[in-house]
């Protein structure tokens, strides 16, 4: 594995994973790691498990966190890599992300079909992969009560003094209420990559995740919805849970799918 910056306008910098190399034409993973936004690193198990299960080399990328950095600086690297990488390198890209991984991949979608003079010449992917997205930062009693039907259920993350001041730092002077800080709100006509979602029963994101893909539906992107019976927020970090492995292979074919279908730069 070997560390590369991308791009000297950023801190972004991206870990390379996999054993195969980068070869012209050759399509390629851009992951975004999870942790909330004030955790997290690019090296975790479901990169390094698509990266072995597709043959693909993987990109996965490192943004600033809270509190140190807030709205727009993690997006904006994010953005950053997603512009160098699909411009410089042939073949099509795959965007992989999780949890607030996945919030700023959903955001870096709204800015792809935009059509804004800010992100013209942004790349579509040939598909996108997101293990439960924290699509809403809003907080719950702003929406219908069901979105927390799961809190105190889920054994990895809950909202009532845990995500509630991570959701507030991140957006810092941003409302939360704002489509690039809360992607469910945003619009997402004209995408053409499809999208898998792989939230899970138990999961603190599951309602979130099922209106997430109503949103897509409506706009006319093909979504494909997963949810694991019994389990929590991306427990496809656990390698020892069988569900793991069936999940990984999910979007392992989900992967090969996409990439199969003809491409649209």
């Amino acid at each position: 594995m070997r560390v590369t910056r991308i791009t000297p306008h950023t801190t972004a910098t991206a870990e390379f994973s996999g054993a195969p190399a980068k070869e012209p034409g050759k399509p390629f993973i851009v992951y975004v790691h999870g942790g909330a936004f004030p955790v997290g690193g690019p090296v975790d198990p479901i990169v390094l498990a698509l990266a072995a299960g597709t043959g693909l080399p993987a990109v996965s990328v490192q943004y600033d966190l809270i509190p140190e950095q807030r709205y727009p600086v993690a997006l904006d690297q994010v953005t950053a890599v997603w512009r160098a990488l699909t411009s410089r390198w042939s073949g099509s890209a795959v965007l992989v992300a999780q949890s607030a991984g996945g919030n700023l991949a959903l955001a870096l979608l709204s800015r792809i079909v935009s059509g804004l003079p800010g992100d013209a010449g942004l790349v579509h992917p040939a598909g996108v992969v997101l293990f439960s997205p924290w699509s809403d930062l809003m907080p719950p009693g702003s929406r219908e009560s069901s979105r927390m039907v799961n809190e105190g259920l889920d054994a990895l993350i809950r909202w009532n003094g845990m995500l509630d001041r991570a959701a507030s730092l991140y957006a810092g002077a941003e409302s939360t209420s704002t489509p690039a800080v809360s992607p469910i709100n945003g619009r997402f006509q004209g995408l053409r990559a499809p999208v898998l979602l792989t939230p899970a029963s138990l999961d603190l994101f599951a309602p979130d995740c099922e209106r997430l893909a109503e949103v897509l539906r409506r706009d006319g992107v093909t979504v494909t919805l997963d949810s694991t019976p019994g389990l929590w927020h991306v427990y496809q970090t656990e390698p020892e849970l069988p569900e793991t492995a069936a999940s990984l292979d999910l979007a392992t074919r989900f992967i090969t799918d996409a990439l199969g279908r003809p491409q649209q730069r």
